[in-house]
């Protein structure tokens, strides 16, 4: 009897470190696959708002912009933004195109060729819209997220 009180002695505490060991994992693997999820919805919302950021500063960068003005490009919209510096006059073309925001700045003096912007990030569905003079609207869509904003242009 008391051979037998032995064994279930053991046996019980490695049980018990059986189901604490067995638990330890179930509890890693499921808050790894919840930090996953977090990490993918936080680059989601990061790329999003940087597009939208990138061409809120853009507009907001200085006060060299002569003027900004909207058009339609291979019907595409196209934010030009059009400044001079004591070597001439240069345009800033920003615009979407094969999945990518893209920003042009080049001479007045030569024309503008989509293919020829830097790619800055995947954006898809970049929509712009002049509501008045001042004020534009931006919409555009990264990992199935939409995000708006508006953009008030200082007057000089």
């Amino acid at each position: 009897m008391n051979k037998n009180k032995h064994v279930i002695d053991m046996i019980f505490p490695f049980a018990l470190f059986f189901v604490f060991i067995s638990s330890c994992f179930i509890v890693l693997i499921l808050s790894f696959h919840t930090y996953r999820k977090t990490v993918q919805l936080e680059q989601s919302n990061y790329q999003t708002r940087t597009a939208l950021s990138y061409i809120t500063q853009k507009i907001h960068q200085n006060d060299l912009i002569d003027s900004v003005s909207l058009q339609q490009i291979d019907q595409k919209d196209v934010l030009v933004l059009k400044s001079s510096y004591s070597q001439g006059k240069y345009t800033t073309y920003l615009y979407e195109d094969k999945g990518y925001l893209k920003e042009l700045f080049i001479s007045n003096q030569l024309e503008f060729d989509k293919d020829d912007g830097k790619k800055i990030m995947p954006v898809s569905h970049l929509k712009m819209q002049q509501i008045n003079p001042y004020l534009y609207h931006f919409s555009c869509i990264v990992d199935h997220k939409e995000i708006n904003t508006n953009v008030a242009i200082q007057s000089k």
